[in-house]
């Protein structure tokens, strides 16, 4: 028996040696993007090239192989070999896990030529672009080396350490002490192990923050080719915060003037690729530095996972009643989790505070979720009894829980998400005063003032004033208004400051009503606050004040505004907000009029200016979006008729940058042949990272415009007030 089964193996050996097949077992490879596909068997021969392909994904979802996307390239030359043939799946077909998760597929290519010693398998899934297998051995006898888990290049382990000896602070900061606020730059050193450049990223994003003052500036994580990676960015507190690469989140700890490393893994972003259905945390993470321990201690405790959709029916099947009974239940339970994984380890005090403070937080946010998005719910489906049961004040009672007095609150990653729902709950924003503006006839109508300081009108403009003169307009007069609203804009504008100097003169009694009213609603929030939902001014409270201050800025000439935040200040007690709600007046009331700015000079502006610069010469409206943005697709389609009527206009042009990732091809092509537009840029997710951080942008649509020279005139143009605006820079112009 036995020289039977060797006879056997002979045959087949010799029947492979004639016939000019070999056959590789687990062939090695370079690298890979993808966490579900693996080369199990390579077979070549005369006539054809055969991969054997498993697969390990999540049950019962599907892959879909489509012939046009599959290929093989010699990783020497780049030669293509489309794909020619397919086993175990169909070419258009969707192909379903099995309950196990694993199955296999065999992909066939013409015959290579036998000098090609390594080929690349490349976009064989319509899950996400690119995904691709590189380096993949011809040789049967190459293996894949690995490395030990700890082990790091020479030069890497030395870089890091060089960068680690920089820190300015040796020490992490006390929650309490009163260099809490303490604005400093930070520094973020890592290392991916087993990156490649091949893998098709160069760049991540930290998405920092300052929530007093309600500023983003995302700022790129540079990668380098070596798999190093560095970002130094400016902060004034403590944070836990986040970086995202690859598309993976990364939670991190960190402070202004400190320096943190962080080693990662790329077989862990293989995983979590692999893992698509549920938000996998990277776990295999190596930090050095002062802020090591206080990172250790956050990376190893897991939050249960929020269930937006469970949430979603609690909101529009229980009474307040029943889903804060509910809420609360689960925020002990959570508490108790926290406090048993502290108890059971060494925790640094930084660690253990902010742990405890998320899982406040959490709790208090889906406590105000519920009332504004239940709230949402009743004016989309009014015949839901249970969302008409009012919500009484003391279902508010948890915030007397929360310690809102404390620096350790606005440390956590869930702070942004609770003083927006706490500035904004139904008992605060509620208090608004009436707007009783007293009644006052002017003695010198709008006609008579112009005919008074002798200004030469155009017959359109005589008639618009007189309209507006009319003592008693009647509806027909109101109708005639509305339909001159271009005609008004522009008056406006062009006569912007002889109004100005109207409305001082003889609607002084109308004007402090309406500076009145923004110091007015404060003075009933802070009533609010006290007599119904039994608080007392606090940290937080006044954090809400200081983040109010750039919208009413806006609102106000620069004395009212004066008036305003002398008003507001008496009740802020921390000198931190205090000298942050004055640099807001100073940035909003500059001493000399804002002009263009030039951009700073590094890698972002000079893939700026490649855009814009065979512009020069043209004001330049920069519009950042994407096809998956809904608001941005409205605001391309609302403003296709102005583009229309100021096509190859000589003094100014539109731009449209977006990204590979936000528009996929298919549809960013159709959408762009649909609206017609002009000067399209889609760009790498490399390139955009590096714009968004020049604008300081995270969402969009966002609006910039661009001067002649390539200076930025506005980097947050208010683009539904195009026509206006346009006036105005053109006027400058």
């Amino acid at each position: 028996m036995k020289k039977a089964a060797l006879l056997f193996l002979f045959i087949a050996f010799s029947f492979c040696v004639l016939a000019g097949i070999r056959v590789i077992e687990n062939p090695s490879y370079e690298v890979k993007n993808t966490g579900i596909f693996s080369v199990s068997k390579v077979v070549l021969s005369d006539t054809s090239t055969r991969l054997n392909v498993h697969l390990a994904f999540i049950p019962h979802w599907w892959i879909l192989f489509e012939q046009e996307k599959i290929f093989l390239e010699d990783s020497e030359t780049g030669t293509s070999f489309p794909i020619v043939g397919i086993e175990g799946a169909e070419f258009g077909t969707k192909l379903f896990m099995p309950e196990s998760g694993d199955s296999s597929v065999v992909l066939i290519f013409p015959a290579l030529d036998k000098t090609i010693k390594k080929v690349d398998l490349k976009s064989f899934s319509e899950l996400s672009a690119g995904e691709s297998i590189f380096g993949i051995s011809l040789d049967s006898t190459a293996t894949k080396e690995v490395s030990s888990t700890n082990e790091l290049p020479e030069n890497v382990s030395a870089w890091l350490n060089d960068e680690l000896a920089k820190n300015k602070k040796k020490a992490p900061t006390d929650f309490n002490s009163p260099q809490f606020f303490d604005a400093d730059t930070a520094h973020l050193v890592g290392y991916i192990k087993g990156y490649d450049v091949r893998l098709g990223f160069s760049t991540g994003i930290i998405y920092a923050s300052n929530d007093i003052t309600r500023e983003d500036y995302p700022v790129v994580v540079q990668v380098y080719p070596d798999g190093r990676f560095e970002a130094s960015f400016p902060m004034t507190i403590p944070q836990y915060t986040n970086l995202s690469i690859n598309k993976r989140w990364i939670p991190f700890y960190i402070e202004p003037g400190q320096t943190l490393s962080m080693i990662l893994d790329w077989d862990e972003f293989l995983i979590a690729d692999r893992k698509r259905n549920i938000h996998y945390k990277i776990q295999d993470i190596q930090f050095q530095g002062p802020l090591a321990k206080i990172n250790e201690d956050l990376a190893a405790y897991d939050f249960e996972q929020f269930d937006y959709k469970a949430f979603q029916k609690q909101v529009s099947t229980l009474a307040p009643g029943e889903f804060k009974e509910k809420q609360l239940a689960s925020f002990i339970a959570a508490k108790q989790h926290v406090e048993t994984y502290i108890g059971n380890n060494e925790i640094s005090a930084q660690a253990g505070s902010i742990l405890r403070n998320e899982v406040v937080l959490k709790s208090a946010t889906r406590m105000l979720d519920f009332v504004s998005n239940r709230s949402y719910e009743a004016r989309t489906d009014s015949s839901n009894e249970v969302l008409k049961i009012p919500v009484p004040i003391s279902y508010y009672d948890f915030l007397k829980d929360i310690p809102m007095d404390d620096n350790s609150l606005l440390v956590t990653g869930e702070f942004s998400t609770f003083v927006n729902r706490f500035e904004y709950c139904n008992p605060l924003s509620s208090a608004r005063p009436k707007r009783t503006f007293r009644s006052v006839k002017p003695k010198v109508t709008y006609y008579q003032y112009f005919q008074e300081v002798k200004i030469e009108l155009t017959d359109e403009e005589k008639d618009l004033l007189k309209l507006l003169s009319k003592e008693d307009m009647t509806p027909e007069d109101i109708a005639e208004v509305k339909s001159k609203e271009d005609l008004l804009k522009s008056f406006s504008e062009k006569y912007k400051d002889e109004l100005s100097a109207y409305a001082s003169k003889y609607m002084v009694d109308n004007r402090v009503q309406k500076q009145d009213h923004w110091s007015a609603s404060w003075h009933l929030k802070d009533s609010v606050l006290q007599s119904e939902l039994g608080l007392k001014s606090s940290l937080v409270y006044e954090i809400a004040k200081i983040r109010s201050l750039n919208f009413t800025f806006k609102n106000l000439p620069k004395e009212e505004a004066a008036t305003h935040w002398e008003y507001l200040k008496q009740g802020i007690t921390k000198p931190y907000l205090l000298k942050t709600g004055a640099q807001l007046f100073e940035d909003a009331f500059p001493d000399e009029q804002k002009i263009a700015y030039a951009l700073p000079e590094g890698v972002a502006t000079e893939i700026f200016r490649k855009i814009v610069n065979p512009f020069k010469g043209k004001i330049l409206f920069v519009d950042f979006w994407a096809t998956t943005c809904g608001p941005c697709v409205a605001g391309i389609k609302r403003m296709k008729e102005t583009r229309e009527k100021y096509k190859d206009n000589p003094d100014f042009d539109f731009i449209f940058i977006t990204d590979e990732r936000g528009s996929p091809e298919a549809s960013y092509n159709k959408f762009v042949e649909e609206q017609e537009l002009k000067n399209c840029f889609r760009l790498s997710k490399d390139d955009y990272n590096y714009l968004r951080q020049l604008f300081k942008f995270n969402g969009i649509p966002r609006y910039v415009v661009i001067d002649e020279e390539g200076n930025v005139l506005n980097d947050d143009f208010p683009m539904h007030n195009f026509n206006m605006e346009l006036s105005k820079i053109l006027a400058q112009k």
